[in-house]
């Protein structure tokens, strides 16, 4: 006990230890960092992948903290620079050994990943793939696919046709031109398809990734092994329009394209027809071959990638989509930045007009007339510098330890090119930077080396450049050839009308947090502390320490009643007694709800609910067709297979008997065994050879503070994507809602089962016995009116049925395995350790059961007479309440306990272990294993005792786990004396959320003389 708290402390001090000293790496270096938005665990991350550019961010922090300072993406270190000198040695002239960008945990290993493209590739695999790329761009491809670019042109002439004259959203014409584009040279494409290209969707979403989502925040900022991150990533493509499918259906159109060229080739070559030239990049690529593959450093061999001096069928592929997702938005981005820098400029268009107007003289725009216009090209190139494109992919990552001048980069490290500020500079460009002034570039270059980097920079600058710009002159020469571009209404308003509403959502968003998580402050009410802007105690609730008896020491501090907040909802937390039967009991009718989990659904409509999360007339009609089966009557009737079960445990134990055992082991398997008997057509004992019993340690084992989780409970997003986004995880086999659903499953088959039996029963005029179990009991359940004072079922319109539906069946069998399982192994667990501890308390009750249980089995009415057992489980059920988490209720009506005023949605939960040990209720002696305080009536007021809950809705299974408990314990304690073992421990670590139980029982059954 105490080397697993030593482990676990150990454990949790060395991450924290590990996260802190990562987040001060570059204080240590005596390199200023950026301290605006930095979190402990993420670091800068959330702010490096907002929606809001943080490649623009970066000039406030350069006038802040100077020309290099640091900041982290997760556990990456980024060296943000404007330096001149360190860019220049970075990009160009240590390239060797800067020849990597930064990584991306969940594209794979850059080495060793057989679909590598140019921009995650590095070293000398790089050098190979860009040596077989780089003649598809030199001036004699391109010009060979330019009368394809011409072509869509021409086409989007056509659409603008249409609306000229009008306001239009220009940006949206260039995306289809530049989707065309590069579906007809990449994707086998044969003609244009502007404004119904398929891919055109795709791509955008694609594009639009959400990089700052929570697989990629862990996988920049976790432990936790890529291949499991790509696992989850690639798992998206069982949504149809998730971006994972769209990528996949992308990859698998560009490899269809490669086959059909592949075998045309071949069928060509077999007819003796001569091999054209080239008419795309498909064919361009797969002729793509070097004479010589320089591996100067070893790295082919050192990682196994195959040395190839053609392009592979994979990598072919891989570096289309490249420029499908570099070459598609990037180009339709600079020409809509181009177009609106013209029409806030009308003199430099008209300059600009004057150039194509002389020199494109033709109908056609010829590929070499496009190298003549030279006031196109700065007027391109000064765009670029106002907006450059894809800033924040201008980082290079050190793969060997080097200096630059007084400054020291170590391996691993990432070095990011601020260009924005770069361009910027008043000292490079002028007092004029501000302004979009094409003449700059009309006399050479007007910048010093490394402070232009719309392309990058260095031997890795943008392959594709060429074939950018060829396509963004030729569609302009059309546009500007027969219109002026000017100002609408709206030009220039979009963005200030964006950022106006974006700010406006922000603030309110933020207020909205702020306001939410001030509420019991603003209801004079002590909350607590520690609560997370966002999240309030979420975390706190739903850790694996039990909030429950967290609550105790809150209690002390706070009083009696407080607030916590668990994400959205309010929980008032109170231990007390007034208050507490006020809720529970006297004013019910305010109080029937529970706290529901978002991901349930609405309890008013859903089909498929059960009494825990059901409310009003809806649980009322529940509970009253469900009672019945919790009669005596009924218990009774499946009293013979508790006691099957019992015994067949019994000889298990009987194999481990005077040797240290985790007893909760078997009484896991004991639980699950009748559950599964009386629930889920199980027809005989399977003690240890149960499937279920390892799923059901696995439901209860994972707590709800995934997050997913923390999403449903404190966000805005929608239940129902959340719900979808949930049991998407069933596909995964033995995740927690692939648990849940197989056990559903199963339910599902034994009572499709039961009623086909019945069936079949009554047509062969075979008359209906007694109920054996629960299947039978709910099938049979009826009762004769259903009470609906309050119009419940009517107002939500549910189907009244006076007996149960099929899937009402299926939910409540869930609900007692779900409820009864663990619990009552749980409480089997808690008894065990108790008795172990007081040997005097196991001796006497013993006594009581030698007394009354005289012969070999034990029957129904004679645990009715075990006065001492019932006292032992209730003392021990007061020290271990069970499910304390649940003793909870909504308000779903304004009303006053007291002096206290409790609002509808305010949720009040018990403070459970704080009234369990109350010394005032239970006497200086609380803290002790005291049974006999039960043998004289009840020992304490109403509402001081809380193991089943309270009122009306008090558990509905507990006289079945009061038999379970009784006959599994008289089995054991007629053979065995319970005694401590060397592993038994003072106290037991108690671990869980909503249901807390013991990591282990040991303890050592002694064979009784």
């Amino acid at each position: 006990m105490i080397v697993l708290l030593g482990i676990l402390t150990t454990s949790v001090a060395g991450v924290i230890s590990y996260y802190y000293w990562q987040m001060s790496y570059w204080k240590r270096r005596n390199i200023p960092e950026v301290e605006e938005g930095k979190s402990f665990f993420t670091g800068h991350f959330y702010q490096y992948f907002s929606s809001d550019p943080f490649s623009m961010k970066l000039p406030d922090y350069t006038k802040k903290y100077g020309k290099t300072y640091g900041i982290y993406q997760g556990l990456y270190k980024f060296l943000v620079t404007s330096d001149l000198n360190v860019i220049n040695e970075v990009f160009v002239k240590q390239f060797d050994k800067f020849h990597s960008r930064a990584p991306d945990p969940i594209s794979g290993n850059p080495d060793t990943e057989q679909m590598i493209h140019l921009l995650l590739a590095r070293g000398t695999r790089w050098k190979r793939l860009r040596a077989l790329a780089a003649p598809a761009f030199i001036s004699a491809n391109i010009k060979k696919i330019h009368n394809i670019i011409e072509d869509s042109a021409l086409e989007m002439m056509k659409f603008l046709d249409d609306v000229a004259d009008k306001e239009i959203d220009i940006r949206q014409y260039y995306t289809e031109y530049t989707i065309d584009i590069i579906s007809r040279v990449s994707m086998g494409q044969t003609k244009s398809m502007m404004f119904k290209n398929p891919y055109q969707e795709m791509a955008t979403k694609v594009i639009n990734f959400d990089f700052s989502s929570t697989l990629s925040m862990l996988a920049h900022c976790s432990f936790i092994p890529p291949i499991f991150l790509r696992i989850a990533f690639f798992a998206g493509v069982f949504m149809p329009n998730s971006t994972v499918s769209m990528f996949l259906k992308l990859i698998d159109i560009t490899d269809k394209a490669i086959k059909e060229r592949v075998k045309q080739r071949e069928e060509d070559k077999k007819r003796g027809i001569e091999k054209e030239d080239p008419a795309d990049f498909v064919d361009m690529f797969l002729d793509a071959r070097v004479d010589e593959i320089p591996d100067e450093t070893g790295e082919f061999s050192k990682s196994n990638a195959t040395v190839s001096k053609t392009l592979s069928s994979d990598e072919v592929k891989m570096q289309l989509l490249l420029f499908l997702f570099a070459g598609f938005d990037t180009t339709a981005n600079t020409m809509s930045y181009v177009t609106y820098v013209l029409a806030k400029n009308p003199d430099k268009m008209k300059k600009l007009q004057e150039e194509i107007d002389q020199e494109c003289i033709d109908s056609t725009i010829q590929f070499d007339t496009l190298g003549k216009l030279k006031y196109l090209d700065a007027v391109l190139k000064e765009t670029l510098r106002i907006y450059p494109l894809a800033a924040g992919v201008n980082v290079r990552r050190c793969m060997k330890s080097t200096t630059i001048g007084d400054l020291r980069i170590e391996e691993g490290e990432c070095v990011m090119a601020d260009t924005w500020s770069l361009h910027f500079d008043k000292d490079i460009w002028g007092e004029d930077v501000n302004e979009f002034v094409p003449e700059r570039w009309l006399k050479g270059v007007p910048h010093p080396t490394g402070a232009y980097l719309p392309f990058g920079a260095g031997p890795r600058i943008c392959i594709g450049m060429r074939l950018a710009y060829v396509e963004i002159k030729t569609a302009l020469c059309y546009i500007l050839r027969k219109y002026d571009i000017v100002e609408g209404p709206n030009t220039g308003r979009n963005m200030l009308l964006l950022i106006a509403v974006l700010s406006t959502f922000v603030i309110g968003v933020l207020s909205y947090y702020h306001w939410h998580m001030s509420y019991w402050k603003r209801r004079n009410i002590p909350e607590v502390e520690g609560k997370s802007f966002f999240t309030g105690h979420f975390y706190q609730f739903f850790s694996s320490d039990p909030f429950t008896m967290k609550l105790r020491d809150y209690t002390k501090k706070y009083g009696k009643t407080y607030g916590i907040y668990q994400g959205f909802y309010k929980f008032l937390v109170t231990s007390d007694l007034s208050i507490i039967n006020e809720v529970f009991v006297k004013q019910f009718e305010n109080f029937h709800g529970r706290h529901v989990n978002p991901f349930v659904g609405n309890p008013d409509t859903s089909k498929s609910i059960h009494m825990s999360f059901a409310r009003g007339a809806r649980w009322k009609r529940l509970r009253m067709l469900a009672t019945p089966a919790f009669t005596n009557a009924n218990l009774k009737k499946i009293h013979e297979t508790v006691q099957d079960s019992a015994l067949e445990m019994i000889k298990l134990l009987d194999k481990v008997a005077d040797k240290e055992i985790n007893i909760r082991d078997y009484f896991n398997e004991f639980t699950m065994d009748i559950i599964c008997r009386v629930s889920m057509g199980q027809t005989k004992s399977m003690m240890f050879n149960n499937t279920f019993v390892e799923m059901a340690k696995k439901f209860f084992n994972d707590d709800f503070d995934s997050t997913l989780s923390m999403l449903g409970y404190c966000s805005f997003i929608p239940t129902v994507v959340a719900r979808t986004a949930l049991f998407a995880s069933a596909l995964i086999p033995k995740s927690r809602v692939g648990m849940f659903v197989s056990f559903i499953k199963q339910i599902g088959r034994a009572v499709d089962e039961r009623v086909k039996q019945r069936k079949e029963d009554e047509r062969r005029g075979i008359e209906k016995g007694e109920p054996s179990d629960f299947i039978d009991m709910f099938l049979d359940a009826e009762v004769d009116e259903i009470q609906d004072e309050i119009g419940e079922f009517s107002r939500n319109n549910v189907s009244v049925s006076k007996s149960m539906t099929s899937d009402e069946i299926k939910i409540q069998l869930m609900l007692f395995l779900l409820a009864g399982y663990d619990t009552t192994a749980n409480a089997l667990g808690y008894t065990a350790f108790l008795l172990a501890r007081n040997s005097d308390k196991m001796k006497k009750l013993q006594e009581e059961i030698d007394r009354e249980c005289t012969d070999t089995t034990i029957s129904y009415e004679t645990l009715g007479r075990l006065k001492y057992l019932e006292a032992v489980f209730k003392e021990t059920l007061r020290m271990y309440p069970l499910a304390a988490n649940v003793n909870m209720r909504e308000c779903m009506n304004s009303t006053v306990a007291g002096d206290l005023k409790i609002e509808k949605g305010e949720f009040v939960l018990c403070d459970t272990w704080t009234i369990h040990y109350d010394k005032d209720i239970w006497g200086p002696d609380a803290d002790k294993f005291v049974p006999e305080r039960w043998l004289n009536g009840i020992p304490h007021p109403p509402g001081a005792y809380l193991p089943w809950g309270l009122g009306p809705r008090i558990c509905i299974g507990m006289r079945l786990a009061y038999i379970e408990e009784k006959v599994a314990l008289c089995h054991i304690l007629r053979k065995y004396d319970i005694v401590e073992g060397p592993n038994t421990g003072d106290e037991l670590k108690l671990h869980g959320a909503t249901i807390v139980h013991p990591d282990y029982v040991n303890v050592i059954l002694k064979t009784r003389n």
